[in-house]
Formats: C-alpha cells, structure tokens, sequence
C-alpha cells in the first residue's frame, strides 16, 4: 500500500492519486475490462441483425449472461478493491486504473460516460 506523500500525489490530469493495487489485482480488473469491451462489441454487432432473430436464442441469451456476471464482477473488484485500500471516492467522481503502473486515480471530470485514456480504467466513486 502506498504511503501518505504517494497518496497526495496527482497526475498530468489533475487527478489524485488514492492508491495501486497488486500486479494480481491489476491483471484481474484488466481482464474483467477486456472481457466486458469484448462482449459489448459483440453485442453492438448482433444489434444490426433484427431483434426477433436474434432474442431468444442460446447465442444471445449466453451474451446476455455474460454481460450481467462480467458487469457484476466488475463493480465487485471495485467495491472490493475501494473497501481493502480504504481510497477515498465522492459523488461525481470517478476512479480510474492506469494498467502500466496498477495506480489507482479519483478524477472529478470523469463522468459515466467517460471514455478511459488507453491503458486505464474507469469507474464512478
């Protein structure tokens, strides 16, 4: 865990730093994150298809399952990862991960909308 002088410390954005997770830690979100961009591309793809061919079938309803658990995996390393290190979060913000270093940032111009430089992550605080 970083210390204090770590933790006041912010990036080119402005951003402050609230904490880095383990090179583990960092390969798990990174994988949940890339999952999720994957089935959300597969997604969009089927989206051009006409919806009475594709709802109902095993294709899509397992995409729709994978969505929901990744999703839910997901928010729960943040819950998980925001309770162990004790970061700090508020309403507006948003935590994100920079992949190289496992940083953990608060920015408060990130919304859910954000789009995540390459390399990071983002997730509302």
């Amino acid at each position: 865990m970083p210390n204090k002088e770590k933790q006041l410390e912010n990036d080119s954005n402005g951003s402050k730093m609230v904490g880095k997770v383990t090179v583990e830690e960092r390969d798990a979100i990174q994988k949940l994150y890339e999952r999720k961009n994957s089935l959300q591309e597969l997604f969009h793809s089927l989206s051009d298809m006409p919806r009475n061919q594709i709802e109902g079938t095993p294709l899509y309803e397992k995409l729709v399952d994978d969505m929901g658990k990744t999703a839910t995996a997901f928010k729960n390393w943040w819950n998980e990862m925001s309770a162990k290190y004790k970061w700090t979060g508020s309403p507006g913000h948003s935590w994100r991960i920079d992949f190289s270093t496992g940083e953990v940032f608060l920015s408060g111009h990130h919304h859910g909308n954000s789009v995540p430089t390459p390399g990071q992550e983002i997730h509302n605080a």
